[in-house]
C-alpha cells in the first residue's frame, strides 16, 4: 500500500504493511527513500490511484521506531495506530454486503461455568448478529452479518460495539472488535483493524452462556437508549477493573467511583432535566428542587434506587463509599470488608440489570457475592431469577 506522510505542514511517500503485533496494537512499517523526520507523530493518508487499490483513512500514528541504516538511502520506520481503515473506491453505498468482524477476549470457558462455545445468534435493529467460537489464541468469536447494504457497515459496526459491552458485562472479560472484513460476493471491499490492547478477561459470569443470545438481543435496545444518561460503558469497564484487581481496598475505591458516577449520571442527566434537581456549576452539586436544599450522594441514590424499584440499598454503601473516597483507607477488618465489598458490587451489577429491563424478561444471572454453590447437594454455578 502506498501512503502519503504528513508532518508540519511536509508530505512524502511511502511504501506500508500493517499488521497486528502480539499484544493486540496496529503495526504499520513504513519503507522510503525520503528522509522522515523523528517525531513522535505523524499522519498517514492513504493514496489510491486505481479502482483496484486500497485507500487508508487519515489516521495519526505514534513512531515507535525508526531506522535508518548506515550508508543507504533507504528509510524506514514503525508506527503505532489505533485504527487501520482500508478500503477500495467507488463501491457504490447500495450495493449488498457481508460482514465478518473477529472478536477477542469473551472466554470460551470458565471453571464451573459453561463457555460461549455454541453458535448463537443476536437480533438488534433488524440486524442479525452469528456468533461462532474460533478457538484461536488471539480471535475468541467471529461475527458475520449478510444481506446488508456498504452504506449501513458503520451503523452495523457501532451496533455491535454496543453487543460488546454487553458481552462484556455478561461474561466479566473485557472484549472488544479485532478486525472486520466487508465483502461484495467473493470480493474483500474493505479491511479494519482495531486496537485491542486494553483488553482483558477476569470472570465470573454474571449471565448464564445458555441465555445470552436472549440477553444481548433484549438488553441492546435499552443499553443504545440510557447509554448516554448513564454512561453505561465506564460503568462497565469499572465493574471490570474491579473484579479484575486483587485488593480489596482498591477494588473498593473503583467501586466508590462507580456510585459517583451513577449518582451525578441520574442527578444530572434524569433529575435537572425532570425538574427534580437544580444544578450549581461552580461547586458541582444539587440541591433538591422541592426542599431547596443540598441533594446529598445518599440522597440521590436512594431517589435513584426508588425511581427504578430496586432492591438492596444501603446506608452501608454509603459509609464505605465515604471512607475510600475521603480517607483513602477503609478501617474495617480484612475479614468484614470482603464480603461487604461483594455485597457492593452485587449491588451494582443488579443495577445494570435493572436499567437493562432483564427483569422483564423473567432472565438469570449469577451473583458476584456468591457464584458457585459448593455444598453436597448442590455444586455448580449459582444461577438466580433477576427480582429488582
Amino acid at each position: 500500500m502506498k501512503v502519503s506522510i504528513r508532518t508540519n505542514g511536509a508530505s512524502s511517500e511511502a511504501e506500508a504493511s500493517l499488521d497486528h503485533i502480539q499484544d493486540g496494537s496496529i503495526v504499520v512499517q513504513l519503507f522510503t527513500s525520503q528522509p522522515i523526520p523523528t517525531i513522535e507523530a505523524i499522519q498517514l493518508v492513504g493514496i489510491s490511484s486505481t479502482s483496484t487499490e486500497w485507500k487508508l483513512k487519515p489516521v495519526r500514528a505514534s513512531i515507535s521506531e525508526n531506522g535508518i541504516p548506515a550508508g543507504s538511502s533507504d528509510y524506514s520506520l514503525k508506527a503505532r495506530i489505533p485504527l487501520a481503515d482500508m478500503s477500495l473506491p467507488n463501491v457504490l453505498s447500495s450495493a449488498e454486503v457481508s460482514v465478518s468482524f473477529t472478536l477477542t477476549g469473551i472466554p470460551v470457558s470458565a471453571p464451573y461455568f459453561n463457555g460461549l462455545t455454541q453458535p448463537f445468534t443476536v437480533d438488534v435493529s433488524g440486524y442479525a448478529f452469528s456468533f461462532t467460537a474460533a478457538n484461536r489464541s488471539e480471535v475468541s468469536h467471529v461475527v458475520s452479518v449478510t444481506g446488508i447494504t456498504y452504506g449501513s457497515v458503520d451503523d452495523v459496526t457501532e451496533k455491535l460495539q454496543q453487543i460488546c459491552w454487553l458481552v462484556s458485562f455478561a461474561t466479566g472479560s473485557l472484549c472488544g472488535m479485532r478486525s472486520l472484513e466487508v465483502y461484495v460476493g467473493r470480493d474483500c471491499v474493505r479491511r479494519c483493524l482495531f486496537d485491542v490492547t486494553q483488553l482483558f478477561e477476569t470472570q465470573p459470569y454474571v449471565i448464564p452462556a445458555e441465555d445470552m443470545s436472549q440477553f444481548l438481543t433484549t438488553a441492546s435496545p435499552q443499553f443504545s437508549r440510557l447509554s448516554l444518561a448513564y454512561n453505561l460503558p465506564a460503568l462497565i469497564h469499572l465493574s471490570l477493573l474491579a473484579k479484575r484487581e486483587d485488593i480489596t481496598n482498591v477494588k473498593a475505591l473503583i467501586m466508590g467511583n462507580w456510585l459517583e458516577i451513577l449518582r451525578y449520571q441520574f442527578a444530572y442527566n434524569v433529575g435537572v432535566p425532570n425538574g427534580y434537581y437544580k444544578y450549581h456549576p461552580n461547586n458541582d452539586t444539587f440541591d433538591d428542587a422541592r426542599t431547596r436544599r443540598r441533594a446529598t450522594f445518599q440522597d440521590i441514590l436512594t431517589a435513584f434506587t426508588k425511581s427504578h424499584n430496586i432492591s438492596g440499598w444501603t446506608t452501608d454503601f454509603k459509609d464505605l463509599r465515604n471512607t475510600v473516597m475521603h480517607t483513602g483507607a477503609l478501617n474495617l477488618p480484612i475479614l468484614d470488608l470482603i464480603p461487604q465489598y461483594k455485597l457492593l458490587h452485587h449491588f451494582c451489577d443488579r443495577v445494570i440489570l435493572a436499567l437493562l429491563d432483564w427483569d422483564k424478561q423473567t432472565g438469570r444471572y449469577i451473583p458476584y457475592d456468591n457464584p458457585v454453590l459448593m455444598g453436597p447437594q448442590q455444586f455448580g454455578p449459582n444461577i438466580l431469577t433477576f427480582v429488582r
